[in-house]
C-alpha cells in the first residue's frame, strides 16, 4: 500500500511548531514603542488643533493642562485626563503647562516664542511648538 500524503499526526505537529516560531519572532519583528510614541504624539498634536477649533465653534473656553505622564483636558464644567502611553514623557520645555483657549480660539498664556512641549520615550525626542496668536502647532 502506497501512502500519497501527511497523516493527521504530522499536520498537527508542523502546525505547532509553527505556531510557536511565529508568536515568538512576531514581538521582534515591530517596534511596539515606536508605534506608542508616534501615536502619543499625533494624539495630543491632533487634541490640541481639535480643542482649539471647538473653542472657535462653540464659544466656549477650553484648558489643556500637561503633566509628566498625562494631560488634562477641560471646558470649565467637565475635565478629562489623557494618559500617554507606558515610558512616554512629556515634558514644557518653555511657556506655562496651562494653555487656554478663548471662545474665538485664540490662545492665552503663550508670549514670546510660544510653549513648547517636549515628548520622550527612550532615545527618541519629539518638540511640539505651540505659536503665540495663531496657536499653530508645528512638530520638529
Amino acid at each position: 500500500m502506497i501512502k500519497n500524503g501527511f497523516t493527521l499526526m504530522e499536520l498537527i505537529c508542523t502546525l505547532a511548531i509553527l505556531a510557536v516560531v511565529i508568536t515568538v519572532s512576531v514581538p521582534y519583528a515591530f517596534d511596539i514603542g515606536s508605534i506608542k510614541f508616534e501615536t502619543a504624539q499625533h494624539k495630543l498634536l491632533n487634541d490640541i488643533r481639535y480643542y482649539q477649533e471647538l473653542s472657535d465653534f462653540t464659544n466656549k473656553t477650553h484648558t489643556l493642562i500637561f503633566y509628566n505622564t498625562y494631560y488634562v483636558i477641560s471646558n470649565g464644567i467637565n475635565s478629562s485626563r489623557v494618559y500617554l502611553p507606558d515610558g512616554v514623557k512629556l515634558t514644557v520645555i518653555s511657556g506655562s503647562n496651562t494653555i487656554k483657549f478663548e471662545s474665538d480660539g485664540m490662545p492665552v498664556g503663550i508670549y514670546g516664542s510660544g510653549c513648547s512641549l517636549k515628548l520622550s520615550y527612550e532615545e527618541k525626542n519629539v518638540i511640539l511648538t505651540i505659536r503665540p496668536i495663531t496657536g499653530r502647532v508645528k512638530i520638529k
